[in-house]
């Protein structure tokens, strides 16, 4: 097998951070996602439990 220099060379330091950068914005991307998912459930059982009770879910 041919060696090329690329194997041997250590990453450099605008790499590295590309790399970090590309995992934060994956990991925000997913918490945002997840986020917005459980709100949509909370927001959705909230319609469905005033819906339920004739729209007095809140005292008079």
């Amino acid at each position: 097998m041919n060696s090329t220099q690329l194997d041997d060379e250590p990453m450099k330091l605008h790499e590295v951070v590309a790399a970090t950068a590309l995992v934060v914005f994956a990991c925000a991307s997913i918490a945002v996602a997840f986020t917005a998912i459980a709100t949509c459930q909370y927001a959705g059982d909230a319609f469905k439990r005033i819906r339920r009770k004739g729209g007095r879910d809140f005292p008079r």
